[in-house]
């Protein structure tokens, strides 16, 4: 069953929080449109494919699970949880100063890069994936950080807002996991957003068609136990089409979302598709 849901609130930052990351794909915009969606009283929110953690922190739970198969990205929000909130802020302005990040240049840009794929430390990806090319995370087959410059300055005000963003994720239980490993439980709701497989966006690429169907069966298991799900995906973007996908989605209930991606080139709306899978 397909049905469409347009009429929805206007983004209101008050209304939801935003996230201390910004992260390709991240379903900030999209939020009045799947919130009143999700269950009531949720007892463990497993978010399969956290990104920058927009639904952990928007959605209710007693217990909330994020797992990301980006290790670096873990690693970073379990160093801001486990790390003194002043330690923080020291390292981050003492970075800020020696690199002049509060005007960055492709060259000051470039020397953190070298220093975070040397050191490793995540208070250097915060700052990298701020003055990123779309504040893009990508990694080479070594680990290595190479995103692009994005010719753009650190906000502090975005640095300042990592106090809240560490108190809200404190209780976090993160997991750097492949999906498939997180267990199966029937008092856990998953949200899952997984990379789309009909774009070509640069955190997509990595994923084919056999981690596409591989979800599905993992998805069905959970529907089989008495578990429930909620999945954002396309079915359509330009000439492409999700066949599997739509056909998997007919077992379940089918939402299509109205959406705009300004990350995303030239998209036009009506060539995509994004839908919200519900089983229940």
């Amino acid at each position: 069953m397909l049905l469409k849901y347009f009429d929805f609130l206007n983004e209101n930052d008050g209304d939801y929080i935003k996230s201390s990351i910004i992260y390709a794909g991240g379903k900030f915009k999209l939020l009045p449109q799947i919130l009143h969606l999700l269950p009531q009283n949720i007892h463990t929110f497993v978010d399969l494919f956290c990104g920058s953690l927009t639904m952990s922190i928007n959605v209710k739970s007693n217990k909330t699970i994020a797992n990301d198969i980006n290790k670096n990205l873990i690693d970073l929000y379990k160093f801001i949880q486990d790390t003194n909130i002043n330690k923080i802020y020291q390292y981050l302005y003492d970075q800020i100063y020696k690199f002049e990040l509060t005007k960055c240049t492709e060259d000051s840009f470039n020397k953190l890069k070298t220093q975070y794929n040397k050191i490793g430390n995540p208070l250097d990806l915060f700052l990298l994936h701020l003055t990123s090319f779309n504040n893009n995370m990508k990694f080479n087959l070594k680990g290595e950080f190479n995103s692009g410059f994005g010719y753009r300055n650190v906000n502090i005000k975005k640095v300042e807002s990592i106090d809240f963003f560490k108190r809200t994720i404190q209780e976090f239980q993160f997991e750097n996991k492949s999906f498939d490993k997180i267990s199966i439980n029937v008092n856990s709701f998953f949200f899952v957003d997984p990379p789309y497989l009909i774009t070509n966006v640069p955190y997509n690429l990595k994923w084919k068609k056999d981690d596409d169907l591989k979800l599905l069966n993992y998805l069905d298991e959970i529907n089989k136990i008495g578990g429930k799900f909620a999945m954002t995906n396309f079915t359509q973007h330009k000439n492409r089409i999700n066949s599997d996908l739509i056909k998997w989605s007919n077992k379940y209930k089918t939402i299509e979302l109205d959406h705009q991606y300004t990350q995303m080139k030239d998209n036009k709306t009506s060539e995509t598709k994004e839908v919200i899978i519900l089983n229940y």
